[in-house]
C-alpha cells in the first residue's frame, strides 16, 4: 500500500527485475513469488526507503546467487 508515500490501501505490487535491461512497461507479465525478502514497512523519507531497497537487492542478488 506504499504507507512511505500514501496510504490509501490501494494494493501495488513493484518489482526489479535483476540482471535484465530490459523495458517491460505497458506489458503483461506474471509474476512467480520465490522468497519474501521483507514486510512492508514505513520509511521516515524516500532517502531511508531508496537505502532499503538497495539492500534488499542486494540480499536477493546473494541469495539468487546474481
Amino acid at each position: 500500500v506504499r504507507p512511505t508515500f500514501r496510504n490509501d490501501l490501494k494494493v501495488t505490487i513493484e518489482t526489479h527485475i535483476l540482471g535484465q535491461e530490459i523495458n517491460l512497461y505497458e506489458q503483461d507479465v506474471q509474476l512467480v513469488f520465490l522468497k519474501r525478502i521483507r514486510d512492508e514497512l514505513k520509511f521516515s523519507n524516500s532517502h531511508e526507503l531508496m537505502d532499503q531497497i538497495r539492500k534488499d537487492v542486494q540480499f536477493a542478488k546473494n541469495h539468487f546467487g546474481l
